[in-house]
């Protein structure tokens, strides 16, 4: 085998080792809390060493991180998709905030992971905004711009040549660019006349993704399934989705 063949081989397998080690390690996060769930249990369910798996990540932090990066990658291609179909743009906002409810409703951990960016920032005495400046001034606001503009951008990007976190702070990037794709919907909607709601972009997603992953984390506060009320989650959806329908045509 010709040496470039061999240094493809060994790409290949490392990335399906790391991919394995993500995809054991969200399966974990998934049925147990973050601070159940040690650096052995995922070595043992990837069927890795914890040395190799060391080699993948420093620390179960940044496994938890990559765990989000690929949750916020797999939602912003399907977002894409919904914004590449021929919609209104009030139809590609409601269609994308149907997929939040009803995935998050179906894979509890999207909101672990939503709940948990915003602790780990905390926890790095990060704001919002502190770390989208943080950002900024590493990498320049130029390509910060590009990264979140520009699909695959991210991915391909090294983030840890510039941050020490470099899973987190990718991750973070990862939710800025799923609110910039929500709002080409909105901003969409609002030239198309489908949108007469003239409130600001953000404080119209804002209102949709509260009602919508609100109620999600509300049901699972309770511990209140759906079918306790009997309703299933897509007519449940359904209710949402009307709601938000007319608060997207309220031109007060």
């Amino acid at each position: 085998m010709a040496p470039r063949d061999k240094r493809q081989l060994r790409t290949r397998k490392k990335e399906r080792t790391r991919n394995t080690i993500i995809e054991e390690a969200k399966k974990l996060f998934d049925q147990k809390p973050y601070d159940s769930v040690s650096l052995e249990d995922i070595a043992e369910a990837a069927f890795v060493s914890r040395q190799t798996l060391y080699n993948y990540f420093n620390n179960k932090e940044a496994v938890h991180y990559a765990v989000g990066n690929k949750l916020y990658r797999e939602e912003n291609e399907e977002v894409e998709k919904i914004l590449d179909m021929d919609l209104t743009g009030k139809e590609q906002a409601l269609r994308i905030c149907e997929r939040i409810f009803t995935n998050s409703v179906e894979n509890p951990i999207i909101l672990k992971v939503v709940r948990d960016l915003w602790i780990n920032l905390n926890n790095k005495d990060f704001s919002s905004a502190g770390t989208y400046n943080h950002i900024s001034e590493t990498i320049g606001r130029e390509k910060m711009d590009e990264l979140i503009n520009t699909s695959g951008a991210l991915e391909e990007f090294d983030f840890e040549e510039y941050f020490d976190d470099p899973n987190l702070m990718e991750e973070y990037l990862q939710f800025i660019r799923y609110n910039n794709l929500w709002g080409r919907a909105i901003q969409k909607g609002k030239q198309d006349g489908s949108i007469k709601n003239q409130l600001p972009d953000m404080h119209i997603m804002q209102f949709m993704s509260f009602l919508a992953m609100g109620t999600v984390f509300e049901i699972m506060r309770r511990q209140t399934p759906l079918d306790r009320i009997g309703m299933s989650s897509e007519v449940f959806s359904v209710y949402v989705i009307k709601l938000l329908s007319r608060f997207l045509d309220d031109e007060a």
